[in-house]
């Protein structure tokens, strides 16, 4: 079933995966663009922000491989034990144990959305038109997440047979669905940003049932299809259970410690959706490398962990490579924070005072942004040996070191500070989670891999400063009455350029090598 031999074949899925991922980044990019324009970081925005992160919590941290932790260790020990016909049974039992579960969970989530709401934002005042509309938009946006959790178990069984393609470009069909609504709603000359949003909130439920039904398609024309049957929760339906619980909070862990942030911010006018933007831009890179490592090393660290096999070159692998792509993205984000923030989201409605505290929290944010590829990379492990406490433990500690922060910060620096109280809560997480392999005797770094990374930040480091006197040079083309369109074009010339000059210097200081070009 597996070959972690064979790394070019291992390169191409995670290339796929990256892909498709990007794809869906680029167009929830374009749907937050219209959103901004659309809502700006008014009441409605707030409502609509705090509302929609229960059902994007599952949507992202679901496409990201967060049920592939659980379900590919259960699935590859019962197809070598017991068979295909036993894997595909429990594929069937654990979607139909899912789908029940989701049905009532959909029911309590609609029965106490007002307390939730309260939950997640505190700031909000409670019965008051802002608390109201959220729990409406959320409301109607939680079919989402039915549709988000049995497509992502659908894409766990497709990547477990190496497919990885549909699965993979599932997602964006939510993110289709609210950039159609968002075009139609928009040309209402009389529509006003609280119906708006509660259009948007539908539109996401709909692409969620939309990316279910593509996987099943997907599912359906398998040779290995799940049997599906009435909901049992037998030995290895537990079992699962029992890894998903944690393995889905491990998985958001960088939503968690953005919820934390978020009730900190939910007492700041626009701060909010200025926190929830700036984290979208910092979250880019994460969806194009640290996550698609994570899917696609996952099968391989399983199968390694079932023959008592070292974890330890496929650790350094998903380090290594998620590090060189989130090292030099930190650095552009902080120098290109300005230019991308105010093309992005500085339209209609978002003022320039939004996108001013948008930059300062997009540079708090991306200044961490390497040690959250690092959390999630080094949680992998954990799910393969099925040993979840410790990874489990970062997470908390990672939110408690958010909340200590943010409560210290948000007084004097605003949203900004709050932004670094988030990123320092990433950094807790991957102390923690280093330790803890460390000591397990998983992953013991050696000076040749330290001094990889230590080449690596050089490149990006000089390419940082290259960027930052080429700015400088080139800000009249960034000046706000230059055409929308040819600031882009300049910002993508910066951006190709930038990732050009990081590889070039990569190669020069050796941090990458011709052959693992070819050999990931």
């Amino acid at each position: 079933m597996l070959d972690t031999r064979n790394e070019p074949k291992t390169f191409r899925n995670t290339a796929v995966v990256a892909f498709a991922g990007g794809v869906s980044r680029v167009t929830g990019f374009v749907r937050d663009i219209m959103l901004a324009a659309l809502l700006g970081a008014g009441p409605a925005a707030d409502a609509f922000v705090i509302a929609f992160r229960i059902p994007y919590l599952a949507r992202k941290i679901l496409s990201e491989g967060a049920l592939h932790g659980a379900l590919v260790p259960v699935g590859v020990d019962l197809k070598t034990r017991d068979g295909d016909l036993a894997a595909r049974r429990f594929a069937g039992e654990s979607l139909a144990s899912m789908a029940l579960l989701l049905l009532l969970l959909s029911a309590v989530v609609t029965l106490f959305a007002p307390a939730l709401i309260f939950a997640m934002a505190p700031g909000f005042t409670p019965g008051g038109a802002t608390a109201e509309l959220a729990t409406l938009c959320l409301r109607l946006s939680f079919p989402l997440v039915a549709g988000a959790v049995l497509g992502a178990m659908g894409a766990a069984f497709l990547a477990a047979e190496g497919r990885f393609g549909i699965a993979s470009w599932s997602p964006v069909a939510v993110n289709a669905a609210m950039i159609a609504v968002l075009y139609y709603v928009s040309a209402w000359a009389t529509i006003t940003p609280e119906r708006a949003a509660l259009w948007v909130a539908a539109a996401s439920s709909l692409g969620g049932l939309i990316q279910m039904a593509i996987v099943a398609w997907a599912l359906y024309r398998s040779h290995h299809a799940p049997l599906l049957t009435w909901p049992r929760f037998g030995p290895s339906v537990r079992r699962f259970f029992a890894l998903a619980g944690p393995g889905l909070i491990i998985a958001a862990s960088s939503q968690f410690i953005l919820i934390v942030a978020l009730q900190f911010a939910s007492g700041l006018p626009g701060a909010v959706p200025q926190l929830h933007y700036a984290d979208r831009v910092a979250q880019l890179p994460l969806g194009f490398v640290a996550a698609s490592v994570a899917i696609v090393a996952m099968p391989n660290l399983a199968a390694l962990a079932k023959a008592g096999q070292s974890l330890h070159d496929e650790i350094e692998r998903g380090l290594h490579w998620s590090l060189l792509l989130a090292c030099p993205a930190a650095i552009g984000l902080a120098v290109l924070a300005r230019p991308i923030v105010d093309i992005l989201f500085k339209h209609g409605a978002f003022t320039v005072g939004d996108a001013d505290a948008t930059i300062a929290a997009l540079t708090g944010l991306a200044i961490f942004l390497p040690f959250a590829a690092m959390a999630r990379v080094l949680s992998q492990p954990f799910f393969a040996q099925e040993r979840t406490g410790p990874a489990l433990f970062a997470v908390f500690t990672a939110a408690g070191v958010t909340a200590m922060a943010a409560f210290v910060l948000r007084a004097d620096y605003g949203v900004a500070g709050i932004a670094v109280a988030a990123g320092l809560g990433t950094f807790a997480q991957a102390l923690v989670l280093g330790v803890a392999l460390h000591r397990a005797g998983w992953w013991q770094p050696d000076a040749a891999s330290l001094l990889r990374l230590l080449r690596g930040l050089a490149a990006a480091a000089l390419m940082g400063l290259l960027l930052w006197a080429a700015l400088r040079w080139a800000a009249p083309f960034f000046a706000t009455g230059v055409a929308l369109l040819r600031r882009a074009m300049a910002l993508f010339v910066f951006v190709v350029a930038g990732a050009g000059l990081f590889l070039l210097l990569a190669l020069l200081t050796r941090a990458i090598r011709l052959s693992d070009l070819k050999r990931p």
